[in-house]
């Protein structure tokens, strides 16, 4: 459940891309996207201890894997 909005953020992003409303060069890194994920979503609707799990998935894996990838260039190949 936490992770529904930034998926649904990259989807909106690729689907706006695929029809030419995006700008690859504009779209965020992956880091930037949990970073917002974390301050925008997480910290105001989870626990803090849920918050503090979040942010270790985050910093542990997520953005030492795909970090400085733009959310366009992700691809579900490469997360599975």
């Amino acid at each position: 459940r936490s992770t529904a909005r930034p998926q649904r953020w990259a989807r909106r992003w690729r689907r706006a891309q695929r029809c030419g409303r995006a700008d690859r060069r504009e779209a965020p890194t992956i880091s930037e996207l949990c970073d917002r994920y974390l301050r925008e979503y997480s910290e105001l609707h989870n626990k803090p201890s849920s918050v503090r799990q979040n942010r270790g998935l985050v910093t542990r894996r997520i953005k030492p894997a795909f970090g400085s990838m733009k959310v366009a260039e992700l691809t579900r190949d490469e997360v599975m």
